[in-house]
């Protein structure tokens, strides 16, 4: 359509923080599973390649989630079994080659999440019919902060050692401030 563009169905794009901090952004299609293959090989060559002091995976299926619909971490929710093969296959990559977050949709939740090195945000809690958008929830180990029912938005902002993210309602109330400190 006329109102969202990616240039490609896996694309990576870099953007310079500072003068001596850049941030590496790489963009899955885990939405569409028919053209799901190549991006693993893919996630990994690009990854292995990246200089950035920032590495950040972005796609639309949260790898943590503990969402009631698209919840594979807990395998409770009713689609859990369509993300557990991105658990599978992009997990190790993320821990490998040392990726700092996940940003991910998908779940009507706002989530941040932190597992060892990485922190994970899911952020599906912007759009849709308010009165039927929202999932449930079940809080992980892992669990910084999440709010199930309550619409909302994520605000992230980087400099050389620090991604500060704030949880924001659609009230514009900060329900949650994660901090997250590269090492």
């Amino acid at each position: 359509g006329t109102h969202w563009f990616m240039p490609a169905r896996v694309y990576t794009f870099t953007a310079q923080v500072d003068p001596l901090t850049s941030a590496q952004f790489f963009v899955l299609d885990s939405y569409n599973r028919a053209h799901w293959g190549p991006q693993v090989p893919w996630l990994d060559r690009e990854l292995s390649r990246s200089t950035a002091q920032w590495k950040f995976l972005v796609n639309h299926n949260p790898l943590y989630s503990g969402g009631s619909t698209h919840g594979a971490t807990t395998g409770f929710g009713r689609w859990a079994w369509l993300t557990k093969d991105l658990l599978h296959s992009v997990l190790p990559l993320v821990t490998r080659h040392g990726v700092h977050a996940v940003f991910s949709g998908d779940d009507h939740t706002l989530q941040g999440l932190q597992k060892d090195l990485t922190a994970f945000f899911v952020s599906g809690a912007g759009g849709g019919r308010m009165h039927i958008m929202f999932h449930g929830m079940r809080k992980l180990n892992s669990t910084v902060c999440a709010f199930a029912s309550t619409g909302g938005f994520m605000a992230h902002h980087v400099n050389r050692t620090t991604l500060r993210t704030l949880v924001v309602s659609s009230k514009g109330e900060i329900l949650c401030t994660h901090v997250y400190i590269r090492k």
